[in-house]
Parts: structure tokens; sequence; C-alpha cells
């Protein structure tokens, strides 16, 4: 016990105190983006009451929709400890998973053995986010003609571009420890607000996709919808606006 303790202790000293050192430097100095960041996850936990009450206990995305919002939560817990390049990570992961779901959308049998890990599950032996994979997600008709008009493949590929550098560590502002001499995390605002671009993008980028699957979701007044609608980008509200509307009266 008193050695289980002492481990304890000193991993609180390794890593838990700068991880809170750099968190409170985070909420010190960055009150308005936290203020954005805060609207983001309450935004992105609306996906998945709505998407369970207004579609089905049983949909794919809904369970996805949960998923990405523990990637986003992660995502975040790193980034405010300090760990940016690790935060990155998470918030590609949760880009890939929401176009995964829309994906298996038309095939639950597909998705089923994905979930399971079977020997005959789809992506067994190859990484699937591809742009001819993408493109053929944003073919179907759900995604056509936004897709024709506003080019979201263009922006999904370059946020996953960039996102995917933190993989290898590509650029020296995604090093951790970068002009240091040492390995502990510390607050760094250039990383913080690159990694907080980051998030803004990907959140646009899968909510909007969400909406074009589920347009009568855009269109709803149940305040989840609403406040999903109005944490979005300026821009990408502009955009579904137009785009649904003239689908609503072709």
């Amino acid at each position: 016990m008193k050695m289980a303790r002492k481990v304890g202790e000193e991993m609180t000293d390794m890593v838990l105190r700068w991880a809170m050192s750099s968190w409170e430097d985070t909420i010190n100095l960055e009150h308005d983006d936290l203020h954005s960041v805060y609207r983001i996850w309450s935004a992105s936990v609306c996906w998945g009451y709505i998407l369970m009450e207004e579609e089905d206990i049983d949909n794919i995305d809904y369970y996805i929709a949960l998923e990405s919002n523990v990637d986003m939560e992660a995502s975040t817990l790193m980034a405010l400890s300090g760990f940016y390049r690790h935060a990155n990570l998470i918030l590609r992961g949760w880009l890939e998973l929401t176009f995964l779901g829309l994906w298996f959308h038309n095939s639950y049998d597909l998705y089923e053995k994905w979930l399971k890990d079977t020997l005959d599950a789809p992506f067994k032996r190859r990484g699937y986010f591809r742009k001819r994979w993408l493109l053929q997600i944003l073919s179907e008709p759900s995604f056509k003609d936004f897709e024709q008009k506003y080019k979201l493949s263009d922006e999904v590929l370059d946020v996953f571009e960039k996102l995917s550098k933190s993989t290898h560590a590509k650029g020296k502002i995604l090093h951790e420890t970068y002009t240091r001499g040492d390995s502990v995390t510390r607050f760094r605002r250039d990383s913080f607000k690159q990694w907080f671009q980051n998030l803004c993008l990907v959140f646009d980028i899968t909510s909007t996709a969400l909406f074009l699957r589920y347009p009568n979701l855009f269109k709803s007044q149940r305040k989840e919808a609403v406040e999903i609608r109005e944490t979005i980008s300026e821009s990408k509200q502009e955009q579904l606006k137009e785009f649904l509307l003239y689908k609503t009266h072709e």
C-alpha cells in the first residue's frame, strides 16, 4: 500500500503537476477561446441527443456521435494540459469517425462487422480515409449538390492532412519539446491557438455533413438543433441555409 501510494505521488509530481500548471495558464490567458470551446463541447453533446430522439436508437450516426463527443472531450483535456500534438491527433479521430458513420449509414451489417472486428470486416488491412473513399460518400444524394457547389471534400482533406502532421510531429510547432531542454508539458499560446482553430474546423465540417444527411434537423426548432446551428461558423450557416432552401424549392 505504501509503495502504491509512493508511486502515485511520484506520477502526480512527474505528470499531473505540470499538466495542471498548463491548465491553469490556459484558463487564465485564453478566456475568449475557452468560451468558444465550451460552446462547441455543448453543441457536440447535442448531436447525440438529437440523433437518438429524432431519428432512431439504432441509428449508426448516433453511436458515432457519442464516440466523437468522447474524442472532443479527450482532445480538449489534452490541449488544456499542454499536450497539443496529441490533442490534434484526437481531433483527426473525430473527423474520421464522423465520415465513417456516414459511410456505414446504408449498411448496418457492415457496421456490425466493423464494430466486432470480424475477419471479413471492411478496412481490415488498410486505412480507409482516402480521397476516392470520401468522394464516394459525397457523391450520394444527400451531399452531391452541396459538394459540387462548395467542394466540402477539399475542406475535409485539407484539415485531415493538417491534423495528420501531428502523427509524426511534422513541423516544429508540433514538437512538444521544441526549444526546451526538458520533456514536461507547458502552456504555449501558438500551439493552443492552432489546436483551437483545428477544433473549430472539425466541428464545422462534421456538423455540416450531419446536417446534410439529416436536413430536417437543420430546420428543427428544438433547442439542441438551434444550439448546434448557432455554434457552427456563420459561413457554414449561410451555405446550409442557401443549399437547404434551394433543395426545399426544387
